[in-house]
């Protein structure tokens, strides 16, 4: 049977979360973890989907402030991806804010997983014009070939991800908290 619940820091659960997190969203970019990224976790609350000791899927949600939450580090283990655990650890964290006393949950999503999020009624937030906008997950920058290539060693530090500048369609940008980083990619 299948169990949702907020687990504690540092309990056994948490630091499954942890290697998960790395296996499905850390690694593949070629990247991991620092101690410090792992310490300020503390704060946050840390759900998990758990089939009795295994866990299936994990997700972190971080307080932006009074009302706002953040929805991030979403995970479900390779070969059962597809079967509703995402959705359902998602609703399950919807519940867990609520009842927080949080009224907006915000997210940043991939491109890969911006349709997952649409089928959850999540909205792209914004409107404008194209622009340049930091993805993540994508071919990073080759260091060399391009002149901002500082600059996104910046933003990979601040998003934990492997970006790539790319010509985004309108409202993308919210998906991605990167609006300084973005708006000085343009001018290049």
């Amino acid at each position: 049977m299948m169990d949702f619940k907020v687990a504690d820091f540092a309990s056994p659960e948490q630091l499954a979360s942890i290697e998960l997190r790395r296996r499905v969203l850390r690694w593949p970019l070629g990247l991991d973890f620092t101690p410090e990224q792992l310490a300020t976790e503390v704060q946050e609350l840390h759900l998990v989907a758990m089939n009795g000791d295994q866990l299936l899927a994990c997700l972190v949600l971080t307080p932006q402030g009074k009302d706002v939450i953040k929805m991030r580090q979403v995970a479900v283990e390779p070969d059962i991806q597809g079967k509703g655990i995402g959705r359902q650890l998602v609703e399950f964290s919807e519940a867990v804010a609520k009842e927080k006393g949080f009224s907006k949950m915000v997210l940043h999503a991939r491109d890969t997983a911006v349709p997952f999020y649409l089928r959850l009624n999540y909205e792209i937030e914004g409107d404008g014009p194209p622009l340049l906008v930091t993805f993540h997950g994508l071919h990073p920058p080759v260091l060399g070939q391009d002149s901002w290539i500082g600059l996104i060693a910046a933003a990979m530090h601040c998003v934990n991800a492997i970006p790539y500048v790319v010509e985004a369609e309108p409202g993308i940008k919210t998906y991605l908290d990167l609006p300084l980083i973005a708006g000085r990619a343009a001018t290049r």
